[in-house]
């Protein structure tokens, strides 16, 4: 789920709420409702104003984007839960961005640039991003993924504004506006896109050793998993289970762990890692707690790369071949859009003209 949890942080893990189980799991006795009341339906009613219409259409004109309107509807076509079997077509019906979403939007995108776009060059169509009318139609307050006709977008949740303040508080982004950083999280997935990395086949990645991940297949269930290996040993891994809300111990072929070290074919027997310590014990450490695979690693540590300033800094304090990756990574797709050398990203974020003295574009 490309999205924001940012491929998603799904409302069900952000609020206590059941989430989609991994292969071969079953749902813990008890799970339920987190006790706290969804935005209406009726969150999103309210027409747009003519500032807001016109600040869409200047975003527009300026950067390539499409953004949604009022009355219009997409078919909501693949997200990253595609790869985990889970099915997601259906049609929503789209808003018209309010002012303060939309001085969000527009930083995220002064920042994220040149992810914004769907071709490889300077001057291709941009992204579209559209803001749900409806809550509760689907499962991440920001997705990156595609629409029916296999067009990447961004899918926006009316409940964004409203709980964006609650989550999303640690240190990494505390000066930070959230929504801005949800932004820019998803248009990291894009940047993955257009570099050439299938977030609908994230096994096939390239990148994959870099950031500490491998992929593997269940022992019981051949679903694909994604391990994260630890520093301790190249043959001693991590992966999230739904089931305990934490990581568990296992081997690189995905057998579970005991504190012995023996393989299990039992979760009870797998020694657990809460995520908060996932840090500590990884060989590539991420730097957030939205760390279920690689996909969102890559667009986290993009995202704090962007958003320069603490973030950055937070980054490359944490987990500096991490920085090192996003900072390479980003560079070589400013220089495939717009000519090696020609552009570079600034401590604020946004690209700097290396030909006119480091001018902020």
């Amino acid at each position: 789920m490309l999205a924001g949890l940012v491929a998603g942080a799904t409302l069900a893990s952000l609020l206590g709420l059941p989430e989609p189980l991994a292969a071969g799991e079953t749902a813990p006795a008890g799970a339920g409702a987190a006790g706290e009341s969804e935005p209406s339906a009726n969150f999103a009613d309210a027409p747009a104003d003519a500032q807001a219409v016109a600040k869409v259409e200047e975003l527009e004109k300026r950067y390539g984007v499409r953004i949604s309107r009022d009355g219009q509807a997409v078919r909501y076509g693949t997200a990253y839960g595609a790869i985990y079997g889970q099915s997601s077509n259906w049609s929503m019906r789209t808003r018209t961005p309010n002012s303060s979403e939309l001085a969000s939007l527009e930083e995220a995108l002064a920042v994220s640039n040149p992810s914004h776009l769907l071709g490889k060059k300077e001057g291709s169509p941009g992204i579209s991003i559209y803001f749900l009318k409806d809550s509760g139609q689907h499962q991440a307050f920001a997705d990156w993924g595609l629409t029916d006709d296999g067009k990447p977008a961004v899918f926006v949740e009316p409940a964004v504004a409203h709980y964006v303040s609650r989550w999303r508080s640690d240190q990494l982004l505390s000066s930070v506006d959230k929504l801005k950083a949800i932004f820019v999280h998803e248009l990291s997935h894009n940047s993955a896109y257009r570099m050439g990395y299938d977030n609908l086949q994230p096994d096939r990645w390239k990148l994959l050793k870099d950031l500490g991940w491998l992929p593997a297949w269940n022992p019981r269930t051949r679903a694909l998993e994604f391990l994260i290996v630890s520093k301790e040993s190249k043959d001693v891994c991590f992966k999230f289970s739904y089931r305990t809300r934490s990581f568990v111990r296992c081997d690189r072929g995905g057998h579970f762990l005991t504190d012995a070290g023996s393989k299990s074919d039992h979760l009870r027997d797998a020694v657990k890692v809460p995520i908060e310590n996932l840090s500590f014990l990884a060989l590539v450490p991420p730097i957030t707690y939205y760390c279920f695979d690689p996909m969102e690693v890559f667009a986290e540590a993009m995202m704090a790369y962007r958003l320069g300033g603490v973030p950055r800094a937070k980054l490359k304090e944490l987990s500096p071949a991490l920085h090192d990756l996003v900072r390479l990574q980003d560079q070589a797709e400013i220089d495939m859009t717009y000519g090696k050398g020609r552009y570079g990203r600034g401590e604020d974020g946004r690209l700097k003209d290396n030909q006119a003295g480091g001018r902020a574009i």
